[in-house]
């Protein structure tokens, strides 16, 4: 290897480390069956595999690009700002008798770059209206915005039955944010 191409290496791995510090303290937020740092290492690691047997054919994997990592951060931060916010306005707007978010969960869909996010609600008829509004109105923002799309569902369980082992396949990241009540 050419002195340049190893400071090169030691950069892309020293931008890789920062970038992966602040994805993995990210993933706290978020619990699963399965740990969502695992998750989205053998992604990282299934990424790196393809890249690698697409350029030299190999198959070593070793390097996972920075791009990719910042890629995934971005994401995401996304999925948790987008909870974070609806949680924020369902508290602000709404007493707990009228709409109470109940549960948010959400799965990496890296395959699409969805920001796929599913509010689990106790409303009333008309508060879940407003609240619906509000996910479409976020759907079109990311939509806009960004380079991700959204999808951004709800199941309000004052009015619908909930089938708990769809909804933990589907969604299978519950998402923690604190409660300021």
């Amino acid at each position: 290897m050419i002195p340049g191409d190893i400071e090169l290496l030691e950069d892309a791995k020293a931008l890789q480390e920062f970038w992966g510090y602040f994805l993995f303290d990210q993933l706290e937020v978020f619990r699963g069956s399965e740990d969502p740092k695992i998750f989205v290492s053998n992604y990282l690691r299934e990424e790196a595999k393809s890249r690698d047997n697409e350029n030299r054919g190999d198959g070593n994997g070793e390097v996972i690009r920075p791009e990719t990592v910042r890629c995934v951060f971005d994401y995401v931060t996304l999925i948790e700002r987008i909870g974070k916010f609806v949680c924020d306005r369902a508290r602000r707007e709404f007493r707990d008798e009228q709409l109470r978010v109940v549960q948010v969960r959400t799965y990496f869909d890296f395959g699409a770059w969805m920001v796929r996010l599913l509010f689990i609600v106790d409303a009333d008829p008309q508060s879940e209206m407003c609240f619906s509004d509000l996910l479409a109105r976020i759907e079109r923002i990311v939509t806009l915005e960004g380079c991700f799309a959204a999808q951004l569902m709800y199941i309000n369980k004052r009015v619908q039955n909930i089938d708990g082992p769809s909804v933990r396949e589907n969604y299978p990241f519950i998402c923690k944010f604190p409660v300021d009540k």
